[in-house]
């Protein structure tokens, strides 16, 4: 194996480009005048989310290879017959920070966690049925990580976007963040489902003013709301954690072709815009590479 090779599974592996896209979104939107002393604590935080402690994790458990859904064969697959396969779907959960997106994934998986820690960055989950093999991907919904979003528009099936219905002072701001997702190319018209969560706390909206609110109806998707409890499984609210994706998943299946073509054509003109950005990049190194030797010569 290559020195390139190498590099590259290590890049995998570890999800180095999604490292590297978060502390440059975070840079970008705060514009610290000391970067380096400002991502100190963001890095330990990072780490402290995502990275599990040493004394937990067996020696065997870290050397195996790691899931990385990026990597995934997205032909389209037949969905009917008997020798039928698993429809490969990705999903993503959106949503302001607080809103439990962490914990209502952790409620779909079976694995209820109720003391989920905020999520930075980003986490996958993989979920796979006797129909259906799935990839969640779980976002940050702080201001500061929202900027890696769109990195993943073009990758998904379906979105999930989570509210916390019983903030309502907030509505407004996760509304805009909704129709901007939605409003962009790589989204739109794809299937949306809203989840308005917490509905086991006193006063929180009900779904026909989640749905009021929100104007999800205008977005010009084919969506359905759900109300949901993710924490409190003797909620009735909670079954709607398996009935809301359920529905999203028929609704994916429904035009599985169609979007699976879709997101072929939207990785491809991705790939090429990065391809021609770090090309872009590596021109303008050199420049200021060739300047420096000018003057110091």
């Amino acid at each position: 194996m290559t020195d390139d090779e190498r590099s590259l599974d290590y890049i995998r592996e570890h999800k180095v480009h999604h490292l590297f896209e978060t502390l440059a979104d975070v840079l970008l939107k705060e514009k610290p005048s000391r970067p380096l002393r400002f991502l100190i604590p963001v890095l330990q935080s990072m780490a402290d989310s995502q990275e599990p402690e040493e004394s937990n994790t067996a020696p065997e458990e870290s050397n195996k290879p790691k899931y990385d859904p990026t990597q995934e064969d997205r032909s389209v697959q037949p969905s009917d017959g008997p020798a039928a396969k698993k429809l490969k779907i990705t999903l993503v959960v959106f949503g302001l920070d607080n809103a439990g997106k962490s914990t209502f994934i952790s409620a779909l998986s079976g694995k209820l966690d109720k003391e989920t820690k905020p999520t930075v960055g980003f986490s996958p989950t993989r979920l796979a049925g006797d129909e259906f093999d799935v990839c969640l991907y779980d976002l940050g919904g702080g201001s500061r990580f929202r900027g890696i979003w769109p990195s993943y528009y073009a990758d998904v099936h379906g979105i999930i976007y989570m509210v916390d219905s019983a903030d309502p002072e907030r509505f407004e701001e996760s509304s805009d963040c909704l129709r901007k997702i939605m409003a962009d190319e790589r989204c739109s018209s794809k299937p949306l489902l809203v989840v308005g969560n917490k509905q086991d706390t006193p006063g929180a909206a009900s779904l026909e003013q989640l749905t009021s609110s929100f104007k999800v109806d205008t977005l010009g998707s084919k969506w359905k709301a759900y109300p949901c409890c993710a924490v409190n499984p003797e909620s009735p609210h909670h079954v709607a954690v398996q009935e809301s994706v359920e529905w999203l998943l028929l609704t994916i299946k429904a035009q599985y072709e169609e979007l699976a073509q879709r997101i072929k054509k939207q990785l491809q003109i991705d790939k090429e815009r990065r391809k021609k950005e770090f090309e872009e990049q590596k021109k303008r190194v050199a420049e200021r590479k060739e300047q420096e030797k000018l003057r110091q010569g």
